[in-house]
């Protein structure tokens, strides 16, 4: 069995003396403003004022420069974006334009077709009915050249006005278009000095 032992008290002449304070509680640092004043009261010198004078006048210099830099940096940012945003509102206007037109050609395109097939359906009804009417064969076989012969008048005719419809639409369609590109790729003047 183990015996439990006493502390044993230290000795009066290997304890520290209470008036002495140890290195970790040293007395707090002193604020610059302060040391300054400390330095010009005891007359020690005036340097440390004026290096500090020095240092805080080429912070507010530094202060002034940057904060000038951000601010013409900032209105450059705004600049671009109001140029942007007006680029952006023309583009979107001309593409909506653009849209438009196409849209309004192509039913111009649609109805066009459809008015074709109209009087082709109504030239096919017609000759059938000269067919039934002429039953025989040696009418029937002039019928049928004439026939054809307006039919590929027609035909050649519809197919000329339909490219010019078209073409009419492309050309509405591109001329908002190739107006923006033209105001976006103009170079603008040289500045003089």
């Amino acid at each position: 069995m183990a015996v439990a032992r006493k502390p044993t008290r230290p000795s009066a002449a290997t304890s520290r003396p209470a008036a002495v304070p140890s290195p970790k509680t040293a007395a707090p640092a002193k604020s610059p403003t302060s040391v300054a004043k400390l330095a010009t009261e005891t007359g020690i010198t005036a340097m440390p004022v004026q290096i500090l004078d020095a240092a805080t006048a080429q912070v507010e210099d530094i202060q002034e420069v940057t904060r000038s830099v951000i601010l013409s940096g900032a209105e450059g940012v705004c600049a671009a974006y109001d140029r942007t945003r007006i680029a952006a509102e023309e583009s979107t206007g001309s593409l909506e334009a653009a849209i438009k037109a196409a849209s309004t050609g192509l039913k111009e395109l649609q109805l066009k077709a459809i008015e074709n097939i109209q009087a082709n359906t109504m030239a096919a009804f017609g000759l059938a009915k000269d067919m039934a009417a002429n039953a025989g064969h040696t009418k029937a076989s002039p019928l049928s050249g004439e026939l054809l012969q307006k039919h590929m008048e027609c035909f050649t005719a519809q197919a000329t006005e339909f490219s010019k419809l078209a073409q009419k639409v492309v050309t509405d369609t591109m001329a908002p278009i190739s107006d923006l590109m033209s105001r976006a790729f103009v170079v603008p003047p040289a500045r003089s000095a």
